[in-house]
């Protein structure tokens, strides 16, 4: 899949010092670039409430992507799973 990444995903990446929780999260990341379709990608989950929201789980974190109408995916943000829904989308 055709993947870009928004400017406060880049941050939180960017400022993320734990080696294990930024491999988790590369590795979610790494599995929905490699995914052909939104269904290949492993624990994906559609927001309730919202048109081409999803969330991907990765240990304790959740990634936040947005699937656009050309079906380009969005990646806007990561948050640990207690923040995750208050903050996204």
């Amino acid at each position: 899949m055709k993947v870009t990444f928004s400017k406060k995903y880049e941050r939180q990446f960017d400022k993320l010092g734990n080696a294990k929780i930024r491999n988790q999260v590369a590795s979610a990341v790494k599995s929905i670039i490699e995914a052909k379709r939104i269904e290949d990608i492993p624990a994906i989950k559609k927001l309730k409430g919202f048109k081409n929201a999803y969330r991907v789980r990765s240990g304790e974190f959740r990634i936040g992507f947005f699937l656009e109408a050309d079906g380009t995916v969005l990646v806007a943000a990561f948050d640990n799973r207690k923040d995750f829904y208050d903050r996204f989308p």
